[in-house]
């Protein structure tokens, strides 16, 4: 294939080296809703590459590429429908760009335009499309609507998108991740312009519909206009600011809080990445405190309240990312819903992970076997973010700190653990001896093994 690189190493499965690696996009969408039909120019910033003599991109496959420059000039390209997986409709357009002899210092522009035609080729919850009531696209494997220098199932970098500029209708408001910058109206259009920093592979998402906008604090909601789904929205907001309110009070003061969208969807667009998150329009207007849209929504505001500074080779590290933000919304959620609600969530939380324990599966599939949560690390991430022990276990730790210390005490450990500058596993400990002396063996043992004695299990 021309424009790639052979596989880096034997044994290294889905990832490749090449010839040229995207570090930054600049979109400019304009959006028709009459005719569906999206227009864009994207420049592309490129990792350099010396001797490249072909770039290949992917893009999704009904849109024909107008122009590729280098430099301002046209060159020459070819381009190919090729099945592709990660591609909601399985296919894509292939791009190869002849780039030998030619600076691509200053990147790659691309001009482009076509449709995102609804597609049943997977699933019909590929709900990506564009119609007369939006525009709705996610990144990649599901939505190429940007050049994606990579095959399916392969592994990259997150990117920047200083610039991404949507023009629409006016009474269309569009959603991007990070956060806009400006929205201008002139002649019936309106030009909104995001931008968003180390953005993923599969966070780039875009949302174009009629909404109603209403803000609070660190948040936005971006819901339907009809009576109910208004109604929705200040009862997400309420719950926000309570929920910022305990976060300000028990984490780290000094925050910066994280702008989170919360956006009313079509059906199957409950999708979160980045700071978007996504409810399709039946659960919207239904929404209740005690509901699992409401705990992901505690679970994306506690972020910035919680992560701290640690190295990525540091044991604690994978701990630290995801272990922290998966449990402290919980304490939060109990100062709005109860102890009880608390107690019989973190019930069902260890009753899954006995499950687990003793049967190795979740969901009848196999999971990986348990490893002490100290023991994961960065390369393990994956692997271990979503299928067993930072899931439960690392919860169940935080629960019975919860449990075994004085208010008072569990509290003045965790506003010092996140306030801390540098979180590293000595200091983690060093923490626990000073806040809970009498803790710290049993903090090893629930970081540093797998053991479960009965002493650590809530109903015993």
């Amino acid at each position: 294939m021309r424009g790639l690189c052979v596989l880096c190493a034997a044994g290294l499965m889905g990832s490749a080296a090449w010839a040229s690696e995207a570090q930054s996009y600049s979109i400019d969408l304009k959006y028709d809703p009459a005719s569906g039909e999206v227009t864009a120019k994207t420049d592309v910033a490129l990792k350099p590459e010396p001797g490249a003599k072909t770039v290949t991109f992917y893009l999704h496959d009904e849109l024909a590429i107008a122009s590729v420059k280098i430099g301002g000039k046209p060159v020459p390209f070819d381009q190919t429908i090729v099945p592709y997986d990660y591609s909601y409709d399985t296919k894509a357009s292939r791009v190869v760009v002849q780039t030998e002899g030619r600076d691509l210092s200053g990147g790659l522009a691309v001009a482009y335009k076509g449709r995102f035609s609804p597609s049943a080729a997977r699933s019909p919850s590929d709900y990506m499309r564009g119609d007369r009531d939006g525009l709705y696209l996610r990144s990649y494997a599901y939505s190429l609507w940007f050049p994606v220098f990579a095959e399916a199932n392969s592994t990259f970098p997150a990117v920047d998108f200083p610039s991404v500029r949507i023009t629409a209708p006016a009474d269309f408001h569009a959603v991007f991740i990070g956060e806009q910058i400006a929205r201008v109206e002139k002649n019936g259009l309106a030009t909104a312009t995001w931008q968003a920093k180390s953005v993923g592979p599969y966070d780039a998402q875009l949302t174009l519909r009629r909404f109603a906008v209403k803000h609070s604090h660190g948040m936005t909601t971006y819901s339907l206009k009809d009576p109910a789904s208004e109604a929705a929205a200040d009862r997400i907001l309420g719950y926000a600011d309570r929920l910022f309110a305990y976060y300000r009070t028990h984490y780290r003061q000094t925050a910066a809080e994280r702008p989170l969208h919360m956006i009313e969807e079509p059906k199957y667009g409950d999708i979160a990445g980045g700071n978007m998150v996504g409810l399709n329009e039946t659960d919207w207007r239904t929404i209740q405190p005690d509901g699992e849209e409401m705990i992901t929504l505690a679970h994306e505001l506690v972020h910035a309240f919680v992560q701290t500074p640690t190295a990525k080779t540091d044991p604690i590290f994978t701990f630290q990312i995801e272990g922290f933000p998966s449990y402290f919304h919980l304490p939060a959620l109990a100062s709005v819903l109860g102890e009880d609600w608390y107690a019989k969530r973190l019930d069902k939380i260890e009753k899954l992970y006995q499950e687990r324990r003793s049967t190795g599966k979740m969901g009848g599939e196999k999971m990986p076997p348990e490893k002490p949560i100290l023991a994961i690390g960065l390369d393990e991430l994956g692997i271990y973010k979503d299928v067993f022990v930072l899931n439960d276990r690392a919860l169940l730790f935080w629960d019975y700190l919860r449990r075994k210390m004085p208010p008072a005490a569990f509290d003045a450990l965790v506003r010092a653990l996140t306030a801390s500058s540098d979180v590293t596993a000595k200091n983690f400990f060093a923490l626990i001896a000073r806040h809970a002396p009498a803790l710290q063996s049993d903090a090893h043992r629930w970081l540093e093994t797998t053991d479960y004695p009965n002493e650590f299990r809530r109903n015993f």
